[in-house]
């Protein structure tokens, strides 16, 4: 009864257009400083689910008010919530949350009753403007640099192989709350682990956000935040038949099987751009366009695991099936590296 009438006092403030109510989720704490529409020098930083109008071309044709799909996250490139808010009113964008170094959530724009504008032109999975799909989070940090600069709580900024930028370290705090923040929106929403997304996944050669330095696998690792399927395991390797299975699964992964696995799991753009962003997700420590054996092994691990799992969805298991249909060596690698997996667990029991 009570969330009923939650829910109905959500749908009358939003039809009346009145003060957006304060949004919780069971234990996570959230600060509430919604943004005033009034304020926007362009006309609007959010739209209430009434207010969208179905009729611009920009607003997909099944979008459906307020049944989220997907959680995105960006960086706000600077840490400063001042100058956050100073960018929404300027430029007419925002996202539903906001953390900041320190592990502080804030709600900008309660997404029980209003869509957020953050995202631009995105992509991912067969949907597109994922504004009107996705649960918006700006993560407040400085991201990354051209040039290394001085930023006291995120320390020296680091460079990864195969890109030029200087990429700065989220605070532990800062973590450790996007985490709790999508698992209590998965929850909410029932939003899969699959569809925790960063920019970069939307927008492949458009973005790099939030960018090799957000820990996907930690949080999923340590909270079952998003999905991250772990990486191929090097104990494999140390043993033959390892070794033969990895080599066999290299020579079957060419670069054009590595970019269609890739796009069956939801990546749209041209080859280069798709192998970066699934890098700025699954495999952060190397970010060149480059199919290298590494990230061949770590797709074929991916699959593996959304198999394993049953998680992959159906858009991803009739792409998979159209591409092992045309690739029959495809399954039988993963016939033995599922046997060799098996054996393994089966010799540490």
């Amino acid at each position: 009864m009570k969330s009923l009438c939650v829910l109905l006092f959500t749908f009358i403030a939003s039809v009346a257009g009145g003060a957006m109510p304060d949004f919780s989720l069971p234990g996570v704490e959230i600060e509430n400083e919604h943004l005033d529409n009034s304020r926007c020098a362009s006309g609007f930083m959010f739209r209430r689910f009434a207010d969208v109008d179905r009729k611009d071309a920009r607003v997909p044709a099944d979008y459906n008010g307020g049944h989220w799909g997907h959680i995105a996250l960006r960086y706000a490139h600077t840490p400063r919530l001042d100058v956050l808010r100073g960018c929404y009113e300027k430029d007419g964008t925002s996202a539903h949350f906001g953390i900041t170094p320190d592990g502080r959530i804030i709600c900008f724009v309660n997404p029980d009753c209003a869509v957020s504008y953050l995202l631009g032109q995105s992509g991912f999975g067969g949907k597109n403007m994922f504004n009107y799909w996705a649960v918006t989070v700006h993560l407040l940090t400085p991201g990354s640099r051209a040039a290394p600069q001085a930023f006291e709580v995120f320390g020296v900024p680091q460079q990864v192989p195969g890109d030029p930028n200087f990429w700065y370290v989220y605070p532990p705090a800062q973590l450790d709350a996007a985490a709790g923040l999508i698992c209590g929106l998965q929850a909410r929403y029932g939003i899969p682990g699959c569809n925790v997304l960063g920019q970069s996944d939307l927008r492949p050669g458009g973005a790099i956000d939030p960018g090799p330095m957000f820990d996907w696998f930690g949080i999923y690792s340590r909270f079952s935040a998003g999905f991250h399927p772990g990486f191929f395991p090097s104990a494999l390797t140390d043993i033959e038949e390892g070794r033969y299975v990895a080599a066999e699964a290299c020579r079957v992964m060419t670069e054009e099987t590595s970019v269609r696995v890739i796009m069956a799991l939801g990546y749209e753009g041209s080859g280069p751009n798709i192998v970066r962003a699934y890098k700025f997700h699954f495999l952060q420590d190397e970010l060149s366009p480059d199919v290298t054996d590494p990230l061949k092994l770590q797709l074929l691990w991916h699959v593996y695991k959304l198999n394993e799992l049953q998680c992959g969805g159906e858009r991803f298991g009739s792409s998979w099936s159209a591409l092992i249909s045309s690739k029959p060596e495809l399954p039988q690698v993963m016939v033995k590296l599922d046997a060799l997996v098996r054996r393994g667990e089966a010799s540490s029991e």
